[in-house]
């Protein structure tokens, strides 16, 4: 981030200041009747119009609520110059967009695509409407009418929750004054006479702000700006904020929340104002634990504001033990703080949040429109410093922090009582998009998917179906369908460049590549404690034993490593035997540490430190990236870990597959299958490559890895074509391509089919998995009519055991089984 630059003269001989974010450069100048003054060249051939004014929810009463919305409507009731609706007609006329949005710390105008041959008409119509509204009472009910009918369309539950949560950290303040009656705030029923009195009051140049994007030179623009607005009446001064209240500690139970179907707790923290010395430290926090709820074992959702006078930070669990999965979440927080690792991830997260903003994209989300905003709220240096200030944290103070609000507890606790209601899918799209969002909010995302795939198949113009994927998206990011997430993000990607999408797209990735290859547990069950050494001597211990054992690993693969591997530790999770692992993302070495003591054995030295050696040579993350699906990612983590595995085997003369078959009986869980794949369907994945080419073959590999999880079960087969689509109904939603390993697991799971499991898996030629009126089906493609019989003919026989059973409803194929999943 630059920081603010030096001064330059501009036309009239007025001081305008620069500052930049990121490589944008912003000129500044103040009219001598306050308003301030921005200019953006770009390369457009078309200028844009942003006008801030510092007024919205925080200049409201409980009498006067959404009153800032409803002066907002009034803005294209009309002047003398401009008849109610002329405004937004003329700028239609050449192609260009006005409209406007009030949040709770400002209201914005924009004008869009505006002709640099127009633009002196739209600036001395903006300064014209800004202190000559007429307020006639036709086009002032008109307007009002437009609000009623708005207010209605976005009533949704997620913001009666929010402004809950409002009411209870914010009393005596206007962010906790929002409350609606019967779905409306007081403004639809407001006078004429009380709406035009907060204009006068608010709607001056004093409390303005405008940026003007375009290709024309700064000096010049301002000029313009200049001429359009510099005459006006600067108007009273500026309004007083409201006293932030002191901070709460209230416990409310049982509230209730129409349409909330299942129990919500969340707990709450206030956020200090833009202007406290820890504002930022508090986004950092919920950036923290926003990105550890993704891993959580627990599912909790997390969510952090910045409004100017304060915001809140609240964590939320849904179903009756949501107070156990929140006790959880933070007891978890106390005994496990962040990792540097996590920290780093944050820190870049959060510093990027404006400095990935275009200036070309949607008013809501462009960065002049973002700058102008806290200009006209005259904090005018909070978005070129934000970077800076978020990377200058000290690390210490943040924990202390944390630790303080875990302590103490949260400022406030909610417990919404949910309905109960079990709902049917509706048939209007308007009933349906409420159903969905209700079910988003109650944590069902089954419901919440099956809603918003509905919602996709009708007719919608471009902005829904961008919201609708999205949304969907998000669902499946929360229910940790990655694939899915990442199919959603792409597709609403191609059809707009907001730029709330890239960053849940890049979330999405990289929570499928970590949970690929982040946490690896020791697979050679060696033990690293050793009771009699202190601590330090253990972590020293470790430090003397890395180069020793990088050493050896070049020696046995032939290749060296580019650069040092960084180690950083972490607390030991409890419950779990996790030694540590190798982060492709931050190339860093993460040890887990219990009682100060590094629970790392040589045996996951080994394993990790040759992770390490593999992503300097291939770039695992990459690698991870750009293997499309489910089973193409689950081929390339066996083919990671059976290289590394070869290396344990090895340089230990250790005898992995000894320990690698499938037991003829009693249950295995899932987790164990995926490790036996991994590690030993991988080793021998990687030992036939190197018995029939070599080290050149496996390297050959990583070049081109294999596509499928049957090249690993089957290495003769590799490298094979791309395995056939098989066809859905135009109604089937969720449509996953599964493998040979999903085939062996299904028949795997059951004792009595297990001995089938790789014979039926080898005659299967394609598969995949869809979900049709809400129920799912597995389609299987068999190399004769003969195998699909003998496969049919086990599941009928086994139905009480088996988790699929025949879908004897669809057309008779000779090589096609269709199953469909048993509720």
């Amino acid at each position: 981030m630059k920081a603010l630059l030096a001064c330059l003269l501009v036309a009239g001989g007025a001081l305008a200041d620069t500052f930049s974010v990121g490589e944008h450069v912003f000129h500044r100048q103040s009219l001598k009747n306050g308003l301030i003054a921005l200019a953006l060249q770009s390369t457009n051939e078309l200028a844009d119009v942003y006008l801030a004014l510092d007024v919205g929810g925080r200049h409201e009463s409980i009498d006067t609520a959404g009153i800032a919305h409803m002066t907002e409507h009034a803005m294209f009731a009309g002047t003398a110059k401009a008849p109610p609706q002329a405004f937004e007609k003329r700028i239609r006329a050449f192609g260009g967009r006005a409209n406007a949005f009030t949040r709770e710390d400002y209201t914005l105008f924009y004008d869009i695509r505006i002709p640099m041959d127009q633009l002196d008409l739209i600036l001395d119509l903006e300064a014209d409407r800004l202190v000559n509204l007429r307020f006639e009472e036709k086009a002032f009910r008109f307007e009002q009418s437009r609000l009623k009918i708005e207010e209605a369309g976005d009533d949704s539950i997620a913001e009666h929750l929010q402004k809950r949560a409002d009411a209870l950290l914010f009393p005596g303040h206007p962010y906790g004054t929002g409350l609606r009656e019967n779905g409306f705030t007081k403004a639809p029923g407001l006078g004429l006479e009380t709406v035009q009195a907060f204009y006068k009051q608010h709607y001056h140049p004093r409390n303005t702000a405008i940026v003007i994007v375009s290709r024309e030179t700064p000096d010049r623009t301002l000029a313009r700006i200049e001429k359009a607005f510099d005459s006006l009446p600067a108007g009273p001064g500026r309004a007083t904020s409201h006293a932030v209240p002191g901070a709460s500690s209230l416990r409310i139970k049982e509230v209730p929340a129409k349409g909330l179907r299942r129990k919500r707790v969340e707990y709450l923290w206030r956020i200090p104002p833009v202007e406290a010395p820890d504002h930022h430290a508090w986004l950092l926090l919920g950036e923290l634990l926003g990105n550890r709820s993704r891993h959580a074992s627990q599912s909790v959702n997390v969510i952090a504001g910045n409004r100017l006078d304060g915001d809140s930070l609240r964590i939320w669990a849904t179903g009756e033990q949501a107070e156990e999965k929140l006790e959880s979440f933070v007891k978890e927080l106390s005994k496990h703080p962040f990792s540097t690792v996590e920290l780093d991830q944050a820190i870049q997260d959060l510093s990027d949040d404006f400095l990935q903003l275009k200036i070309h994209s949607r008013p809501y989300f462009s960065l002049p429109a973002t700058v102008v905003r806290y200009a006209a709220n005259k904090h005018p240096t909070y978005v070129p410093e934000f970077s800076k200030k978020v990377r200058s944290l000290e690390i210490e103070k943040l924990r202390k922090l944390m630790r303080t609000a875990l302590v103490d507890g949260a400022n406030g606790i909610i417990t919404f009582a949910g309905s109960g209601e079990v709902r049917t899918l509706p048939d209007q799209p308007r009933a349906l998009a409420d159903f969905a969002a209700d079910a988003q909010e109650s944590g069902q995302h089954a419901d919440a998917i099956e809603a918003y795939s509905r919602l996709l198949k009708g007719k919608l113009n471009a902005m829904y179906r961008i919201i609708y994927l999205a949304s969907r998206g998000q669902v499946y990011l929360d229910a940790r369908d990655y694939d899915a997430a990442i199919a959603d993000f792409e597709a609403a990607i191609k059809r707009s460049d907001y730029p709330a999408l890239p960053p849940l797209l890049e979330e999405a990735q990289r929570l499928k590549a970590e949970s690929m290859t982040r946490r690896v547990t020791d697979p050679t069950g060696l033990t690293a404690t050793h009771p009699t050494k202190k601590p330090g001597e253990l972590k020293q211990d470790l430090f003397n034993l890395i180069p020793i054992v990088s050493a050896e690993l070049e020696a046995w693969r032939g290749r060296t490593f580019k650069t040092p591997v960084a180690v950083t530790f972490t607390n030991h999770p409890p419950g779990e035997k996790l030694g540590g692992w190798y982060n492709s993302e931050t190339k860093q070495l993460v040890v887990s540490i219990q009682d100060d003591r590094p629970q790392f054995s040589k045996g996951v030295l080994y394993h990790e430190l040759f992770h390490a050696l593999q992503d300097q040579h291939f770039d695992l993350l990459k690698l991870h990236r750009e293997a499309m699906g489910q089973d193409a990612q689950r081929a390339l983590t066996a083919l990671i870990e059976g290289e590394a595995m070869l290396a344990v085997s090895e340089l230990m003369e250790y005898n992995f597959l000894a320990h690698a078959g499938i037991r003829d009986t009693g249950p295995i869980p899932p987790a164990t299958f995926e490790k036996k794949f991994h590690y030993g369907a991988g080793l021998r994945f990687i030992m036939h490559l190197k018995e029939h080419g070599g080290w050149p073959a496996v390297a050959e590999a990583f070049q081109h890895p294999p596509r499928s999880t049957r090249e690993i079960y089957e290495p003769t087969q590799y490298p094979m074509p791309p395995i056939q689509d098989l066809d859905w109904p135009r109604e089937a939603t969720n449509i996953i391509q599964t493998g040979m390993y999903d085939i062996r697991w299904l028949f795997t799971r059951p004792v009595e089919t297990r001995k089938s499991a790789i014979a039926i898996a080898a005659s299967v030629l394609a598969s995949s998995q869809a979900t049709i009126n809400r129920e799912r089906r597995w389609k299987l493609m068999f190399q004769s009519p003969g195998d699909r019989q003998r496969a049919k003919a086990l599941i009928l026989e086994q139905d009480k055991s088996f988790p699929w059973q025949v879908d004897l409803s669809t057309p008779h194929q000779a090589r096609l089984l269709v199953l469909k999943e048993k509720r």
